[in-house]
C-alpha cells in the first residue's frame, strides 16, 4: 500500500513563520492605507466646510458667522444651520428649539461631513455629540462637532488667557477679507492633548489618546476624548488645515504648535 505524504513539523514551522513575515510586511502597508484614505475622506469634509463657511461671508459682506462654546468644536446650532444651506446639505431639517426637537421625535442625523472618520470616539458618539445634552433630557444650544473653528467668538474669551506655556498668540479671524488668505487657518482637524491629569516626565506633550477632561462635562459622560488622527498617546500624525483662500493642506505634527487651552492644549 501506498504512504501518504505529509508535511512534517519542520515544514510546518516554516510556513507559519513565512506566513508570519508576510503578515508582519502587509498589516503596516495595509494600515497605512486605510489611514492616508481616512486622511483624504477628512480632508474632503474640512474643504466642503470651508467653502460652506465662505459662501456665507459671501452672502454676509464677507463676515464670518459668530462662533461660540468654549471649545473649538462648540458651535451654535444656528451658525451650524446657516452653512449647512450653501453646502448644499438638508438644513431645513435642523432642529433650533427644544419644543421642534420633541415635535419631530428625537435627532436628526448628524451630518458625516462635520465629523472626521479617524476620530474613533466621535464615531461611536457622533449623535450624541450632534445632538447635545438631547438624550440626557436637556437643551443645549450648540452642537460638538469633529473639527476645531479658528474664528472670532462672540463670548470673548478666546484670548491670551488661553494660551498654554510656550504657545504663540493667535489672531481669531471675523472675515474672509483677510491678507494673505492662504495662509490663514480657518478649519483644522482636532488635535489637543491633555496636559493636565498626566506626568509630564511620561506625557511631555500631554496624552494625546486619553484626554479626561472631557469626561463628565461632554455628552459622553465617562468616556474620554482623543485626538482624530492618532499616532500615539504621546504624538498625533498630524492633521488637515482649511485656509480661508478655501484650499486644504495636511500638517504633520511635528510643524503643529501649542495654540489654545481649553481643558486640554489644541494644536495646529
Amino acid at each position: 500500500m501506498k504512504k501518504q505524504k505529509a508535511f512534517t513539523l519542520v515544514e510546518l514551522l516554516v510556513v507559519i513563520a513565512i506566513i508570519a513575515l508576510l503578515m508582519s510586511i502587509l498589516v503596516p502597508a495595509l494600515r497605512k492605507a486605510r489611514d492616508q484614505a481616512m486622511r483624504a475622506v477628512c480632508g474632503n469634509n474640512v474643504k466642503n466646510i470651508v467653502m460652506g463657511l465662505i459662501m456665507y461671508a459671501d452672502n454676509n459682506r464677507n463676515k464670518l458667522p459668530p462662533a461660540t462654546g468654549g471649545w473649538l468644536w462648540d458651535h451654535d446650532r444656528n451658525m451650524v444651520t446657516a452653512i449647512m444651506k450653501p453646502m448644499g446639505l438638508r438644513w431645513e431639517e435642523a432642529c433650533e428649539t427644544q419644543a421642534e426637537w420633541n415635535q419631530r421625535g428625537g435627532d436628526i442625523k448628524a451630518p458625516d461631513v462635520f465629523y472626521c472618520p479617524a476620530n474613533t470616539t466621535q464615531k461611536r458618539n457622533r449623535q450624541q455629540c450632534w445632538d447635545y445634552h438631547h438624550p440626557g433630557g436637556g437643551w443645549s444650544n450648540y452642537r460638538v462637532l469633529g473639527y476645531f473653528f479658528l474664528f472670532n467668538n462672540t463670548q470673548g474669551n478666546r484670548g491670551k488667557s488661553a494660551l498654554p506655556a510656550g504657545a504663540e498668540p493667535w489672531n481669531w479671524v471675523s472675515t474672509i477679507d483677510v491678507r494673505q488668505a492662504a495662509k490663514v487657518e480657518l478649519i483644522t482637524d482636532v488635535t489637543m492633548s491633555d496636559v493636565d491629569a498626566y506626568p509630564v516626565a511620561q506625557y511631555p506633550n500631554g496624552n494625546f489618546a486619553s484626554i479626561i477632561t472631557g469626561s463628565g462635562q461632554g455628552s459622553y459622560t465617562g468616556q474620554t476624548d482623543t485626538t482624530s488622527h492618532l499616532k500615539s498617546a504621546k504624538e498625533a500624525w498630524g492633521g488637515n488645515m482649511g485656509f480661508v483662500d478655501g484650499h486644504v493642506d495636511w500638517r504633520p505634527f511635528n510643524e503643529m504648535i501649542r495654540r489654545y487651552k481649553t481643558g486640554p492644549v489644541n494644536w495646529w
